[in-house]
C-alpha cells in the first residue's frame, strides 16, 4: 500500500504542476498571439492572471482540486501502513 500511496501522491502533483503549466502556457500563446495587434500590454504574467480568474479557466482548477485530492489520499495511505 505504501507504493499505491506514493503513486497518488506523484500522480497528484503531476496533475497540478500540468495543469497550471497548462494555463500559463495558454496565456503565454494568446499573449504572443495578441502581441502583434498591441493587445497584450500586461506581459503573460498577467495574461495567466486574468486566464485564471475568468470563466474559461474552471477547468484548470477542477484538475487543479483533482490533483491536490489525489495527493492527499496518497498521503493518508502511506500514513496508515
Amino acid at each position: 500500500m505504501r507504493r499505491l500511496g506514493t503513486i497518488l501522491m506523484i500522480l497528484g502533483a503531476n496533475l497540478v504542476i500540468g495543469s497550471i503549466a497548462a494555463a500559463f502556457y495558454l496565456a503565454a500563446l494568446g499573449c504572443a498571439m495578441g502581441a502583434a495587434d498591441g493587445k497584450c500590454s500586461q506581459g503573460a504574467g498577467g495574461t495567466f492572471v486574468q486566464l485564471m480568474g475568468s470563466r474559461d479557466s474552471i477547468v484548470f482548477w477542477v484538475v487543479i482540486i483533482i490533483g491536490l485530492l489525489v495527493f492527499w489520499r496518497g498521503k493518508r495511505i502511506r500514513a496508515r501502513t
